[in-house]
């Protein structure tokens, strides 16, 4: 998965297709049709899923409008060799990147969370996560309070990206980041800027 120097590296996860990340030949993809389903059938339950969470999505956006109360989540900011990893969602602002991460269900530690978010969503585990903040913020509408958590990704081949829930992951340089992009993105980098200068 390593990229020239001057381009950012991304994944793609095609519609309808398993994700694959620069995983050696032969190697299968963590999601895609079941062994013996036909593709079409996996592609359609990739469709199907990704319909789902739309629906779904939606249903979070006009509740919050409804009964505006505060969630509690986790942002992920993962780094290699000074890179960091954005992706973009198969719901939602579909164009937007941003870090990953998700809800905390209840009686989860942020830890736990970010463990279980990056786990589903990318198929990484065994990160070690520095918590830098606990913060108040709205993200597209929904009151959130968000612990944001940093991690050193020693190999990036090692993501395994969910075609349901991510149609894009890339690997940036700070300077070169994409638009649109998350608020969380910047406030995130400066955090930990913060964090490393004390």
């Amino acid at each position: 998965m390593s990229a020239p120097s001057d381009e950012p590296a991304r994944l793609s996860a095609p519609s309808g297709e398993p994700a694959h990340s620069g995983a050696p030949s032969g190697e299968p993809a963590r999601w895609g049709a079941p062994s013996g389903e036909p593709a079409r059938w996996g592609a359609l339950r990739i469709r199907l899923l990704h319909l789902a969470y739309r629906v779904a999505w939606r249903l979070l956006q006009l509740r919050s409008l409804v009964w505006p109360r505060r969630g509690r989540g986790v942002k992920c900011l993962l780094t290699h060799e000074g890179r960091v990893l954005l992706v973009r969602h198969t719901y939602g602002a579909r164009r937007t990147w941003y870090l990953p991460g998700g809800a905390s269900h209840r009686r989860e530690t942020p830890q736990q969370a970010a463990a279980r978010e990056l786990r589903e969503e990318l198929g990484l585990g065994g990160l070690r996560m520095r918590e830098l903040l606990t913060r108040a913020m709205r993200l597209e509408r929904i009151r959130v309070r968000l612990t944001f958590l940093h991690a050193e990704v020693a190999d990036p081949r090692q993501a395994r990206p969910d075609p349901v829930e991510i149609a894009e992951v890339g690997w940036f340089e700070p300077g070169r980041l994409p638009r649109p992009r998350g608020s969380e993105v910047d406030f995130a980098l400066a955090l930990r800027a913060a964090v490393e200068s004390e």
